[in-house]
């Protein structure tokens, strides 16, 4: 029996001391973090970045293109 109350009081001990280690955040600490190891998030932020520049890409077609040729025509006199 007195050694399940020493264990019992070791284990209580034990994690009080694991529960005093803890480190308190701030709510902006914990949105920072969310926001750098969020996968969905960064997958997200890629699709924008992406459909940013697929949205450049567009807007650079609508712009007329001009193209000149060319050609250098001789003709010789016959007499």
């Amino acid at each position: 029996m007195n050694a399940r109350k020493l264990i019992f009081i070791l284990l209580i001990f034990i994690g009080w001391n694991t529960v005093q280690a803890q480190e308190v955040w701030t709510l902006k600490q914990c949105i920072d973090t969310v926001q750098v190891y969020n996968k969905t998030l960064k997958i997200n932020r890629n699709h924008i970045s992406i459909s940013q520049q697929k949205e450049k890409e567009a807007k650079a077609n609508l712009i007329p293109k001009v193209t000149a040729n060319a050609d250098e025509c001789t003709q010789s006199a016959s007499t």
